[in-house]
């Protein structure tokens, strides 16, 4: 029974780590994603602009 009790608790460990990276990955890809959008609106933008100034030509 101690043995078993060992395991779980090492199991238990061995999870708890795992989710703790998992929720570090979870933060920087949203950090990423508001970058990244924030990126592609700038680029929309002046996607916009430099068609308006294309259609003035």
């Amino acid at each position: 029974m101690s043995k078993v009790t060992k395991s779980f608790s090492k199991d238990i460990d061995e999870l708890e780590d795992t989710l703790h990276k998992l929720d570090k990955n979870k933060h920087s890809l949203k950090l990423d994603l508001k970058k990244a959008r924030s990126e592609l609106r700038a680029a929309e933008k002046q996607f916009d602009l430099t068609r308006s100034a294309a259609d003035k030509l």
